[in-house]
């Protein structure tokens, strides 16, 4: 075993990072993704608004912050301007009707608020031109959503207070839930503001109002009326939709209740509206259906279908326009997108864009009909985002506004390209299909498959970048295998009776669809037949446990996250059972019986044998708590498969905490590095990350040869390098021995003097050196510039005792007066540089050693002129001015080049 290789297991055995190529994918560049919603244009088009979601204080929580940017972007994206900073989210944002103020929602206590109990989400006023937000609205139990109808006029949906019995109760810490009580079901009604007065009251309807959505020209609105608490999880009894007269609170039905219309768009001039309707065979169960599209004009007698043209239904965002409505086409693993134009009675379909990979998301459109914003993205391109303005049949002038998640720029990015074979019924299906890292096109070599199953079922993998808590194609991807994404029969996207096939054949199409894209690829000699495995989440859990059980022991490996196993307790115990069950298996169990004991895998749990991780929230209501735990009981007690078995405390289907999702993500990759990488597993460590012994075998882990730190090349002994974003970086400063293999001379016998620095040489004596190894290297070798150097660095001024200075020797941070003191007993020390240390004595700045300290290192400007920069072994750092020169038997050394082009690939 060579002593690179030795080194990886020493790290794997404990517990350390495995060494491996620089710019390499982490589960944190997965979770610490930033995300955005809630796009909204200014009434002037200038500017734009949204919500984002990101990592706050120190990666312990997501936080939800305000941004605003400038949509002149003439010169490329300029710098967004978070709006908000409190230590609770702010969502929602809206512009006022003059583009001055923007209103938005957040449960921050009100200044001097002195009560113990958590906030409320209220609605806020942010004056754009300054100042801190300020509360506007009080309302007990707070603010489910809200609309601007006037300049100074708010329409808002909330909860009343609490009633007399519901107070009793609480006195007396009464807080049983009586299931299903349609009798006590507090209503959230419609309330006006106008701004500087009192709120009123303007509905007094007696069952919830669950959504709104106000008119332009803030006199109607059209809401959602539940007439039963229990359609969520039924589906029989679908809301009313009404129309509100806000000036007297006057509501009339306005579109039957029985087609289940959904996200409505008003028309700019508010005399009518566009809304999504789903579409199916039967339409008395539109349980598993399309989005189809419906108008309703305000003076005429009845709705009307909109004629999309288009057989494989919408993607469930509408935008209105001067002219009619935007929206995107559902079409398989790409969409399209397109403007619905109305003329009289009639639409006609004009497709704006169709790029040549990837997908494009409407996001927003401006008030003026015409500024219309965009994301573009694929499978290996990260989404950007887009401003444009609509003209006709196309989107002109486009030009990007926004980009995300910025930290992903230094990460390769794996290929990624749409893949197609013969499933079930003889029926082409289609997949994303990523490549691995190391993937050869010329060689023969096999590689290892993980099918990754997304959920639904009615949902569908998309070329689009995804990279998840719930499951990383990158991560496996730089593991060295080849991921597959099938959107299998009863995904969405491909027509209503793709959609509907799976209704009374649950499993009977999926899972042959899964196992013949596994075959696909094996007979294109990509994938090999001997290392397959496979996880998802929810849907794709479910459909994992059933493939693993229809193909024996042919996977190695299955990490199924909130699967069912037992439809029985599912119809029961899932938030919607009743409704998903009697769509998919076409009734109740106590009804179908044989049908359900024959669909759930609980009752052939002896016939799995395929290594298990489950993993679920506690609090999950999609698919039950209870599904986890039946399926590990089952394993754990049949004892033919190795089971782990992850409960996340109080989460919901979807893991909502950093935390959660880290955990989930890294167990998930440990639970393949074991069973189908066959990778040894790390030790749980019993030492702290900035313990002295994690910081010995971090340095251990370094390239050395024969104990000298450094690479061997033929019989010298260069630096190791290692790559920071786009340059090769020494990891030490050029050692004293690495400096003799440059002299040719032999290395000091001594290995502690060997891997001393180098100092006491001149800058052209450093050039001269970094000319040499650079030629041997075949790499454009040279000193660091200024700039690099504060990027690497990170500060000129160690922090007292953290590297190797005159404050660590002292052992405090001297001042003048100090140091004057200390320079007889260091002069008397550094004859022979004494106070040097072996490089990587001290703790690493993000795997780079000795930045803070040891010997200084030269530097170049922009002019080239060279200098020495940095803290030394006798210099110490200076809170109120620049810290005295290094002597220059102190200053030595680092070598960075810029990285290959090959390696700065993305």
């Amino acid at each position: 075993m060579s002593h690179r290789a030795l080194l990886v297991l020493l790290a794997l055995l404990l517990g350390l990072p495995a060494l491996a190529p620089a710019a390499e994918w982490t589960v944190e560049d997965v979770v610490a993704q930033d995300y955005a919603t809630g796009f909204q244009v200014s009434p002037d088009g200038r500017w734009a608004v949204w919500s984002q979601r990101g990592l706050a204080e120190d990666g312990k929580v997501f936080r939800w912050q305000l941004t605003l940017t400038s949509l002149d972007v003439a010169n490329g994206p300029q710098t967004p301007r978070q709006l908000t900073r409190a230590a609770v989210d702010s969502r929602g944002p809206r512009f006022s009707p003059d583009g001055r103020r923007l209103a938005f929602l957040s449960a921050r206590p009100a200044p001097g608020g002195e009560s113990d109990d958590a906030p409320d989400s209220q609605i806020w006023l942010l004056d754009l031109s300054g100042g801190e937000a300020e509360a506007v609205t009080e309302h007990p139990g707070g603010v489910q959503d809200f609309a601007w109808i006037g300049s100074d006029r708010l329409l808002y949906l909330a909860g009343e207070a609490k009633t007399l019995r519901e107070q009793n109760l609480e006195d007396v810490h009464d807080d049983t839930e009586v299931v299903g009580d349609e009798d006590h079901v507090p209503p959230a009604r419609l309330f006006t503001l106008t701004l500087g007065g009192e709120a009123k009251r303007l509905t007094d309807n007696a069952t919830p109002i669950q959504d709104m959505t106000a008119s332009p020209d803030g006199k109607r609105a059209i809401v959602r009326l539940a007439r039963s608490i229990h359609d969520d999880y039924d589906f029989r009894t679908p809301p009313d939709v009404m129309l509100v007269d806000l000036s007297t609170g006057a509501m009339k039905e306005i579109l039957p209740a029985a087609i289940r219309a959904d996200g409505f768009v008003w028309d700019l001039n508010s005399k009518g509206f566009s809304f999504l309707r789903p579409e199916a065979s039967d339409s008395t169960d539109l349980y598993v259906s399309l989005y189809a599209l419906g108008h309703r004009d305000l003076d005429a007698k009845t709705w009307r279908p909109v004629p999309l043209g288009w057989d494989r239904g919408l993607d469930g965002l509408l935008f209105a326009t001067s002219k009619g409505v935007l929206a995107g086409l559902a079409d398989g693993l790409q969409g399209r997108l397109v403007h619905y134009e109305r003329k009289g009675d009639s639409w006609k379909r004009q497709e704006l864009s169709r790029p040549e990979r990837g997908v494009e998301t409407l996001l927003a459109a401006g008030p003026d009909g015409e500024t219309v914003l965009l994301a573009h993205g694929n499978a290996s391109l990260p989404d950007r985002y887009y401003v444009g303005r609509l003209d006709g049949k196309r989107l002109k002038d486009r030009r990007e506004f926004l980009r995300l998640s910025t930290h992903l720029a230094n990460l390769p990015i794996p290929r990624s390209e749409p893949f197609y074979w013969v499933g079930a019924r003889g029926d082409t299906v289609e997949g994303m299909l990523t490549y691995p890292f190391n993937y050869d096109p010329e060689t023969d070599d096999r590689y290892p498959l993980v099918v990754m199953l997304h959920g639904g079922p009615g949902d569908a993998d998309r070329d689009r970048f995804d990279e998840s808590w719930a499951g990383s194609a990158a991560l496996l991807a730089q593991r060295g295998a080849a991921v597959l994404k099938p959107n299998y029969h009863g995904s969405y996207g491909y027509g209503l009776e793709w959609l509907e096939s799976i209704k009374g054949h649950y499993y009977e199409l999926e899972v042959p669809d899964i196992l013949a894209g596994v075959d696909a690829l094996v007979q294109t000699g990509l994938a090999d037949a001997s290392r397959l495995g496979i996880l998802g989440w929810s849907n794709g859990a479910i459909l994992g446990i059933a493939a693993c059980l229809e193909s024996g022991e042919r996977f190695r490996a299955l990490a199924a996250g909130a699967g069912d196993v037992n439809w029985t307790s599912d119809y029961g115990n899932c938030a919607f059972g009743a409704g998903f069950d009697n769509a998919y298996f076409g009734g109740p169990p106590w009804a179908l019986p044989d049908v359900y004991l024959a669909k759930s895998p609980l009752f052939r749990m002896q016939d799995l044998r395929v290594p298990t991780l489950i993993s679920i929230g506690s609090a999950d209501t999609n698919v039950p708590a209870e599904q986890g735990q039946e399926l590990y009981r089952a394993l754990q007690q049949i004892g033919e498969a190795p089971v782990r078995f992850l409960r996340f405390p109080d989460q919901p289907h979807t893991l909502g905490t950093p935390a959660g999702r880290r955990r989930q993500l890294t167990e998930q990759l440990a639970w393949f590095d074991r069973w189908l990488f066959e990778s040894p597993l790390p030790a749980e460590n019993a030492y702290r990350d900035d313990s002295p012994l994690a910081r010995a075998l971090a340095v251990a882990a370094a390239a050395s040869v024969d104990g000298y730190f450094g690479e061997r090349l033929d019989d010298l002994l260069v630096p190791e390098l290692v790559q920071r974003d786009a340059l090769l970086v020494g990891r030490f400063e050029v050692t004293r021995a690495q400096w003799a293999s440059y002299r040719g001379e032999p290395w000091p016998v001594d290995r502690r003097e060997g891997n001393l620095p180098i100092t006491g040489i001149s800058a052209a004596d450093a050039r001269a050196y970094c000319a040499w190894v650079g030629k041997r290297l075949a790499l454009d070798c040279r000193l660091p510039v200024d700039t690099e150097w504060e990027s690497l660095a990170g500060t000129e001024d160690a922090k007292p005792g953290a590297e190797n200075t005159l404050s660590w020797w002292a052992g405090h941070a001297p001042n003048p007066e100090d140091r004057a003191t200390l320079a007889a007993g260091v002069d008397l020390l550094t004859a022979n540089r004494s106070l040097l240390e072996p490089v990587g004595s001290f703790a690493a700045a993000d795997g780079l050693y000795d930045l803070g300290g040891n010997a200084a290192e030269w530097v170049e400007d922009a002019a080239g002129k060279a200098s020495p920069r940095g803290l030394c072994a006798v210099t110490a750092p200076d809170p109120y001015g620049a810290p005295p020169a290094a002597p220059d038997d102190y200053v030595g050394l680092r070598v960075v080049a810029p990285a290959p082009p090959a390696e700065r690939a993305r």
